[in-house]
């Protein structure tokens, strides 16, 4: 197991699942092992905010946070910590933020991109919907949607989206590191949306295998 998930079961019991997902997408853009993607003036905004264990370990690893923070900032995202603008968790509304984030950004004539990280689950909520339209209403070039498509909600499987919104907008591996970071910061910069294929719990077969791991708990090398 990569350092990464190794660091996240040595401090995390929950959400795991989730936070495994996203491991690779989290490490190109924060450059853990390789040259990141972000820059001093993009934002990054965990939309699927139950992956936070894997956003605070990755920030521990950069010095972002120290890792007696952790204790006190749960499993959610939480603005209270240093790197993380926005509290999320509830589905649906990182989008919503981040295109306000994009567009202010455009108003006061101020550089850099804006990252916004889905989990599939959320687009089942209509926010999320609501906000990709305004994004392309708004013409906000500045925004990049990246989507966790790992195909399992808490109590469901997510089917393969097709939609118009996201046409044109091609799928990667989402574990395979370098292929990630190439395609957000080559590729992304002129779709504006990035797909990544991966797999809930990765890392873990026990999670992998199970269609209710988003509930699991991890406890001494155990799922529970």
């Amino acid at each position: 197991m990569d350092q990464i998930r190794t660091k996240i079961l040595e401090n995390y019991t929950e959400h795991i699942a989730s936070s495994f997902s996203c491991v690779e997408i989290l490490n190109a853009l924060y450059g853990v092992s390789i040259e990141p993607v972000l820059t001093g003036d993009d934002v990054f905004i965990l939309s699927k905010g139950h992956a936070a264990p894997a956003l605070y370990t990755v920030l521990c690893m950069k010095g972002v946070l120290r890792w007696t923070d952790l204790p006190t900032l749960g499993t959610h995202a939480n603005h209270t910590a240093p790197g993380v603008p926005f509290t999320t968790g509830s589905l649906g509304y990182g989008l919503g933020l981040g295109c306000g984030v994009a567009l202010a950004k455009r108003l006061q004539g101020k550089s850099g991109l804006v990252y916004v990280l889905l989990g599939d689950g959320e687009l089942f909520e209509g926010s999320t919907w609501e906000a990709r339209n305004l994004a392309i209403d708004l013409r906000l070039e500045n925004l990049i949607i990246m989507l966790d498509f790992n195909r399992k909600a808490v109590y469901k499987t997510v089917p393969r989206f097709q939609n118009e919104l996201f046409a044109g907008a091609r799928s990667v591996d989402g574990h395979d590191l370098m292929r990630v970071r190439h395609e957000l910061a080559v590729v992304a910069p002129f779709t504006k949306i990035a797909i990544f294929n991966t797999i809930k719990g990765k890392g873990l077969p026990e999670l992998e295998q199970d269609p209710l791991c988003h509930l699991r708990r991890v406890e001494g090398g155990k799922v529970i």
